[in-house]
């Protein structure tokens, strides 16, 4: 009899997938925030009491997720097909199971269903949910995005290959530091000398204008930068499918008393 092995398989390849993406993740923004502060320059002018910062123009605006995108690599876009698939299967797989659990024989044909109207999915109760007791597709129904259930709806967005083609890298200014002191573009703030005033003058340039004597010769800049990969709709790849991997893992758990005769459903 069945007992939610296939399900618990997919979810652990969904895993798999899911930490080799966090690792890709986190190695391509640390390499495109280098590649930010790389582009910064000081130049300490004799002549003139200003401090130039060349940066990109993305790193100079403050929206979320500012400037033209930045393509992600395939295989990073591979993997989150990957993982949505394999956590769409685990739900085929508490189906296929359930349909076995309660009708005694392996059933052909069964699916989870994700819809957006309640006839498609009572229109589908006999070919996805052949086989499944009344009370076990009602527990299914509770799921669907017609009833008011967002993650499953994401989930299925997501596994469509267009919103994984095109990843980006998106920007988030996280402030600029100048010799210990943040100093957020547009603002000024007042040392004890004189002021400093962070403001951008021209596309890849912030300028402040600082008393050179003041800084000494150990001041440093450092402007900081928070890149993340992002779908097309500028929410996170990461924590997206971490969450989906969790509501995932939630309905397993939630059907597994079923299979050992505590079924709360």
């Amino acid at each position: 009899m069945p007992f939610l092995q296939g399900s618990d398989a997919w979810l652990d390849r969904a895993e798999e997938h899911f930490q080799d993406l966090v690792a890709r993740c986190s190695s391509l923004s640390q390499s495109e925030c280098d590649a930010v502060i790389r582009d910064l320059s000081i130049d300490h002018p004799k002549e003139t009491q200003s401090i130039a910062l060349q940066v990109s123009p993305e790193a100079l605006d403050p929206s979320p997720h500012p400037g033209p995108a930045v393509p992600v690599s395939t295989r990073i876009s591979i993997l989150v097909g990957e993982i949505t698939q394999a956590l769409r299967r685990s739900l085929d797989y508490v189906v296929y199971e359930l349909a076995w659990l309660d009708s005694g024989i392996r059933q052909n044909g069964t699916q989870f269903p994700i819809d957006d109207h309640t006839r498609t999915f009572e229109g589908r109760r006999k070919g996805y949910l052949i086989g499944v007791s009344d009370k076990h597709a009602a527990a299914i129904k509770r799921l669907q995005p017609f009833q008011g259930t967002r993650w499953t709806k994401i989930l299925r967005t997501l596994s469509n290959p267009d919103k994984h083609r095109h990843l980006t890298i998106a920007m988030q200014r996280s402030g600029l530091n100048l010799a210990g002191m943040s100093l957020p573009a547009g603002t000024s703030i007042f040392n004890g000398k004189g002021t400093w005033v962070a403001m951008p003058t021209q596309p890849g340039e912030l300028r402040l204008r600082v008393t050179l004597d003041d800084l000494g010769p150990d001041a440093h800049v450092e402007y900081k930068v928070a890149p993340h990969i992002a779908f097309d709709d500028g929410s996170r790849v990461v924590e997206s499918l971490d969450q989906l991997k969790a509501e995932v893992a939630h309905v397993l758990e939630d059907f597994r008393p079923c299979f050992d005769g505590h079924c709360h459903h």
